[in-house]
């Protein structure tokens, strides 16, 4: 039977909210044998246009129609357009999904009320501390969580009979940077600083306090500070932050039993679950730790060097990953270049099992980009392939499964799907079994940074390759007739001339000779004499295959080396050449009959006969011919 899957989407700059709810859905994917494809950008309210359109190009890559069901990290999507486009595919697909924390028409939701933990903490601020003085920094206006939030102070306020009104409020953005400068900005003008300060979230309070401390205050001697979510750096922060917990890796795992086990409702009834918050004591009020943060504090703590020693080798890993993408070219050059990397160099942030997937059109330098801006092409190539620590062979993807066949198995997976654009244009994407420290500390976004660089460094290679491709064939090219002149036929045809004799194959030199050039140019004018050799040039072209080298020598004189296999072979071109000279002097409307002397020579590949030779064969065969043609007109052009 085939095993039950989950989309996920989500904007991981709310990290911690992501690996809680990450938490829940790893547990279930492995209690009940069913795999997850999290589908992660980076967006900000104020991220450019072009960085919006790359990052979020990650939730166009599943095909919905093959899941069994989505959920949607509502409230860490930043943009109302990524929310859009992520309601439109889910509905158009039509499976069970759920929205988090955030309410999306016509998606099912889990959510925590933000009233009732809030409202306990202000009651807790109010009676247990006796505190009067309160000030609130809000999150934005118009946010319905921002606003519930303050609902639950502002009541808990007048049934205290606190004073609470608008000069009370500070209204931020949830940011850290926020809570920091709230300080500076408010209180010099408006009032002093406040007996407690109460935050809608924990950035927001974890700003506060390192304001307050580098203003000479002391949290929570000096003033009381408090937050809201319970994330792991408030838990951590000293003094740890009292703040509000939200349950999220029950919801998580709540999640991904609702869009799996409930039947669709064919009355399209949305259906909607409320979870409770409840106040999480910290150290910022003044109270002891309770035994939950305790706990969680003494585990983050034994763990800081583990991180520090990870951060470390993660930059090393990087830097490898680079050196390996530096000088490539081709999808086959990074394929075998990063598979050796991945087969020695692995420290496991990408997992035992990793597909970096690439629009095969970005190693092609042409005027215009030929990969796209929005959407992931029908050439997209694995070419990391690794399973289980073995690397694997390119791999095409894209048509039947967004993984090569072989990365689905008998094991239930998660996978982290991450974008991967550069300068307005999708290169493809990244798809890493999942962990919980990919999240951590933005870690994935970095990591993702990194790949940008350095497929930008592939992009100039190949426009400088393009640039330089150019210059060497203007360089060895003939301008008047488009062959090549004679640096081309001394850098590439004579080589391919000793390159047939060492490999066995015989090899043919002709040469051409304009008749009468000078009396050309004398009687008809220059532009006359050009447009003979121009002449000569095309009857040449289209007497010859890819097999043969034409190289204007100098003056009228041509030379043309090629593979060739017997003097029959040899004579068939000389005299096609003969034959379209008349064909292509007609199309030109030449104001005389245009004679060319044309001599070669076949050389078998086992004489020993050196190009310089075989050359002279061939021009005094040629001369030889043109002694016959003065003979016969008396050397005057007609």
């Amino acid at each position: 039977m085939k095993r039950k899957r989950v989309a996920i989407f989500g904007n991981a700059w709310s990290y911690e909210f992501v690996q809680s709810i990450m938490r829940g859905v790893i547990k279930y994917s492995k209690d009940n044998d069913v795999d997850v494809d999290t589908f992660i950008s980076y967006t900000s309210v104020g991220s450019a246009e072009d960085e919006i359109k790359g990052e979020s190009n990650i939730y166009r890559l599943p095909k919905l129609r093959d899941y069994d069901g989505a959920i949607i990290m509502g409230n860490t999507i930043n943009t109302q357009q990524e929310i859009d486009l992520v309601r439109e595919r889910v509905l158009e697909a039509g499976i069970n999904s759920v929205s988090l924390e955030t309410k999306i028409d016509g998606i099912n939701f889990i959510g925590t009320e933000n009233y009732s933990g809030m409202y306990e903490l202000a009651e807790h601020i109010f009676k247990y501390h006796g505190i009067e003085d309160v000030f609130y920094v809000s999150g934005p206006k118009g946010n319905l969580e921002a606003q519930e939030r303050l609902k639950a102070v502002s009541d808990a306020a007048k049934k205290n009979n606190i004073p609470f009104g608008k000069e009370n409020i500070y209204y931020g953005d949830w940011s850290y940077y926020c809570g920091a400068e709230m300080l500076e900005k408010w209180f010099p003008t408006n009032r002093g600083i406040p007996r407690a300060i109460m935050c809608a979230n924990d950035s927001m309070a974890i700003g506060v306090c390192e304001s307050l401390t580098n203003n000479g205050y002391k949290v929570p001697e000096d003033v009381i500070v408090t937050g809201f979510d319970a994330l792991d750096s408030a838990i951590n922060y000293y003094p740890s932050i009292t703040t509000v917990a939200r349950d999220w890796e029950s919801m998580g795992y709540n999640a991904m039993e609702q869009v799996l086990n409930e039947q669709k409702d064919k009355s399209e009834k949305l259906k909607r679950k409320i979870l409770k918050s409840k106040m999480s004591i910290g150290e910022s009020c003044g109270c002891v730790l309770d035994t939950v943060v305790s706990e969680k504090r003494l585990k983050a703590a034994r763990t800081t060097e583990y991180q520090q020693a990870g951060n470390i080798s993660f930059d090393i890993h990087m830097r490898d990953v680079y050196t390996h993408m530096r000088d490539i070219y081709t999808v086959e050059d990074l394929h075998n270049s990063l598979s050796k990397h991945y087969s020695s160099h692995r420290i496991g942030f990408e997992g035992d099992n990793f597909y970096l997937c690439v629009d095969e059109n970005f190693f092609i330098a042409a005027d215009e980009p030929l990969t796209k801006e929005i959407g992931f092409s029908d050439k997209m190539v694995s070419c990391v392939n690794m399973y289980e620590k073995n690397i694997y062979p390119l791999a095409k993807v894209g048509e039947k499964d967004i993984l090569p066949d072989f990365a689905r198995d008998d094991h239930a997976r998660v996978f982290n799907y991450k974008s991967l654009y550069s300068n307005g244009r999708i290169i493809g994407y990244a798809a890493m079994e999942a962990s919980l420290l990919q999240y951590e500390n933005y870690t994935l976004y970095v990591w993702s940074r990194h790949m940008y660089q350095n497929f930008d460094q592939i992009e100039r290679n190949n426009q400088m390759k393009r640039l330089t491709d150019e210059l060497k064939k203007l360089s060895n090219t003939d301008s008047l007739t488009e062959l090549y002149n004679r640096t081309g036929c001394d850098n590439i045809a004579v080589p391919f001339f000793g390159e047939c004799i060492s490999s066995g194959k015989n090899v043919g030199i002709i040469m051409c000779d304009v008749d009468d050039m000078k009396i050309i140019n004398d009687e008809y004018g220059h532009l006359q004499g050009d447009l003979a050799l121009r002449t000569l040039a095309n009857a040449i072209k289209v007497s010859i295959d890819d097999k043969w080298y034409p190289c204007r020598y100098g003056g009228d004189e041509f030379i043309l080396i090629g593979e060739c296999e017997d003097e029959d072979e040899l004579n068939r071109i000389i005299n096609s050449i003969s034959d379209n000279i008349v064909v292509c002097a007609k199309e030109t409307h030449l104001q005389y009959e245009l004679k060319v002397s044309v001599g070669g020579v076949v050389i078998d590949s086992e004489d020993e006969v050196s190009f310089e030779i075989a050359m002279k064969i061939a021009d005094d065969r040629m001369y030889s011919v043109k002694s016959k043609h003065k003979s016969t007109t008396g050397g005057v052009i007609r």
